[in-house]
């Protein structure tokens, strides 16, 4: 995304990104992604919109597995 120059639309407000970039950064997403996860971004308006999501949803898969683990060294 970075060499496409469309990085930039997940750093600033949805008010200066430049339309076309944001469409651009959206399709880039949209191509490796499976199709669950496609379907959660697949609502979202903006980039930073769909960003934010996969953030959340990652990051929120990450905790669990943590959690988990933390759980798993406690009985053991």
């Amino acid at each position: 995304m970075e060499v496409q120059c469309i990085w930039d639309a997940i750093k600033i407000t949805a008010d200066e990104v430049m339309e076309k970039k944001d469409k651009a950064a959206l399709a880039c997403l949209f191509g490796p992604v499976p199709d669950d996860v496609l379907q959660q971004i697949a609502k979202k308006k903006t980039m930073k919109e769909a960003w934010k999501s996969l953030k959340t949803r990652f990051l929120s898969v990450d905790q669990v597995k943590k959690a988990r683990v933390q759980t798993l060294k406690s009985q053991f």
